[in-house]
């Protein structure tokens, strides 16, 4: 995601922190998602 960010927009660097910023909150919520789907589903 990082990669395409920076393809997309390499010629702007004001966008590029906003890109870094969303790809990382994006990859913390669905590990945190993932996460309680499993102690919820896990528990027997």
């Amino acid at each position: 995601s990082l990669f395409v960010g920076n393809l997309a927009f390499a010629n702007d660097l004001q966008y590029m922190d906003g890109v870094k910023i969303g790809v990382l909150a994006g990859s913390l919520l669905s590990t945190l998602f993932g996460y309680f789907l499993l102690l919820i589903f896990s528990k027997k």
